[in-house]
């Protein structure tokens, strides 16, 4: 894939965004290039195992992992995703949308100090959106994959949300949900027959509410699915707290030592242990606890000749090489010790040993004296090449305008990898935020194509198509406004209060939204945020409907009222 242009700018593409990424979470990117016609990515190294090896080593002791433990590492996970998720670019200030895509117990790593480290951002987008510009297949780890994903539709954060969900249930549950045997049969079961073993069938001592989490994680559809991994999180951190079983990186790093053995294929690499039935072997790592010490620098050998995973757990791309990683042997000798201490018996072979040593000791000499001498007759090393300087704001439109034909055409989506190419080159091009809200909207990607639509109101509030930009806008205002309404009615204020809050970010002047918000607010026990919302319907709507009814209940909190009063607080 290195040979393919557009694959190698899709994938720095990806490294810059996911670059942008700090946190305590997430394996920082250090450093990304091309050296000596190599592109490369250096990543932080994480002296740990990952989750898959962690959860089979406490599966093959017949050890379940505990709940709370459980619930820790994924609450990680759905922080590092948050961070990435609503991650800002520093120029525009729209959102990034990064989409994680590839959340799987493999790509959860656990140092032995405890910390959970989420790794690989932005190269299974790069894997994906080029080759499905090309052949319009998906790839990756199929188990983990949500129904939108399998179908090639446009992603967004839900997509990890569903992947962390199904990594809970393996965790808790120590198989996988889906009895499938095959890729026919697993898309089947997630597309169609949506049937899946309880956790409680594999695990009857789940508790009821960690089931509950799994299962809303799970949602086929994703409407009904977590909103995000922070209302996720809020829910893990709950069940946590009720089991009053506290959990930090002390006891995170105990499972770890707990489950740290020696690794068999270490010392009879001829004879790898199979791995458990419908289980992925990662290729890239040659033991599931790592040894001490950083990963050694010559090239490793080729690895042996091993089974295939099953289809259901391939990983299409792999895009580490295999890595033996050496055993402790010791402490190294001081950086200031010259000397070789060589235990001779003493007899004959002495004299020998010092001769060759001295005879070992001329010729270093020589060759030190030979190699200055080179030093000093070569000629200076040609300079390095020059970055290649950023291509102008005209090759921005060239890409625009090879993008309008296929957004017109029968396949719309193929226009995508140049469009976002045209807004990293210019990032203020209007045009390229219009065309990606229009291609975004044809796809169905509702979330999508309001953020464009966004940026070119923001960029160019004039602009001819400005209308339509906003009939979209106001379009999909409406849509949160009903959901949020419904949810308050379900008295699922945490809901309500993301949707209204995205209905306001689509349309800040619906004034119905900011009434419904400040019930949700009132609800959640945040009367100041309440009475902030009922202020802002009564500055767009002075004279409305509610305007009476808002105007008393801000009476009421300026008297000291408790914020359960009002007509206004109901939907």
């Amino acid at each position: 894939m290195a040979q393919d242009p557009n694959f190698v700018a899709m994938f720095f593409s990806e490294a810059r965004l996911a670059s942008q990424l700090n946190h305590p979470n997430i394996a920082q990117i250090i450093e990304y290039g091309e050296s000596d016609g190599v592109n490369f990515l250096a990543m932080e190294y994480v002296d740990g195992p990952s989750l898959r090896a962690l959860s089979r080593a406490f599966r093959d002791r017949g050890e379940p992992l505990p709940f709370s433990h459980c619930a820790r590492i994924v609450a990680a996970a759905c922080e590092a995703l948050s961070h990435a998720h609503e991650l800002l670019d520093p120029v525009t200030g729209l959102p990034l949308q990064l989409v994680h895509r590839d959340v799987s117990p493999d790509n959860i790593l656990i140092s032995r100090g405890g910390a959970v480290k989420l790794v690989d951002f932005g190269v299974a987008k790069a894997i994906t959106q080029v080759h499905h510009t090309k052949t319009g297949t998906v790839k990756g780890k199929l188990s983990y994959m949500s129904p939108e994903q399998l179908r090639a539709q446009p992603l967004d954060r839900r997509a990890d949300v569903y992947s962390l969900g199904v990594v809970l249930y393996e965790l808790v549950a120590g198989a996988k949900p889906y009895a499938a045997r095959n890729e026919v049969e697993l898309f089947d079961a997630v597309l169609r027959k949506g049937e899946r073993a309880p956790v409680r069938s594999r695990r009857p001592d789940t508790p009821p509410e960690l089931e509950r989490i799994i299962d809303r994680a799970m949602e086929r559809d994703r409407e009904l699915r977590y909103t995000s991994c922070r209302v996720m999180h809020a829910d893990l951190e709950q069940f946590i707290i009720s089991t009053r079983q506290p959990v930090s990186a002390f006891q995170i790093s105990e499972l770890v030592q707990r489950a740290a053995v020696p690794d068999q294929r270490a010392t009879d690499p001829a004879q790898p242990p199979a791995p458990p039935e419908n289980e992925q072997t990662d290729p890239s790592r040659t033991s599931d606890f790592l040894a001490p010490g950083p990963p050694p620098l010559q090239p490793p050998p080729p690895p042996a000749e091993a089974e295939a995973p099953p289809p259901d757990e391939k990983t299409d791309v792999s895009l580490e090489a295999p890595v033996a990683l050496p055993r402790d042997t010791g402490p190294l000798p001081p950086p200031d010790s010259t000397r070789t201490r060589v235990a001779v018996k003493p007899s004959r072979t002495r004299s020998i040993g010092l001769t060759v040593l001295a005879v070992v000791a001329v010729m270093g000499a020589v060759a030190g004296v030979l190699a200055a001498r080179a030093r000093t007759e070569a000629p200076p090393p040609a300079p390095r090449a020059a970055a290649v300087p950023r291509p102008p704001a005209e090759d921005a439109r060239a890409l625009l305008e090879k993008a309008r034909p296929l957004l017109e055409g029968p396949s719309p989506d193929l226009a995508e990898a140049p469009l976002l190419r045209c807004l990293e080159l210019d990032r203020a091009s209007a045009e390229c935020h219009l065309a990606l809200g229009k291609l975004y909207a044809r796809l169905k990607n509702e979330d999508g194509a309001a953020e464009h639509y966004l940026a070119l109101l923001r960029l160019s509030p004039e602009h001819p198509r400005a209308p339509e930009a906003r009939a979209f806008l106001r379009d999909s205002a409406q849509l949160r406004y009903e959901q949020g309404r419904v949810l308050l009615k379900a008295k699922d204020y945490d809901e309500a209060k993301l949707r209204l809050i995205r209905c306001l970010e689509l349309d800040p002047t619906f004034a119905d939204c900011h009434v419904l918000l400040g019930a949700a607010y009132a609800r959640l026990r945040q009367p100041e945020k309440g009475a902030e919302q009922y202020r802002a319907y009564l500055r767009l709507l002075p004279d409305g409907d509610r305007a009476a009814e808002v105007k008393k209940l801000l009476q009421d909190y300026g008297a000291g009222a408790g914020p359960d009063g009002g007509a206004a607080h109901s939907p």
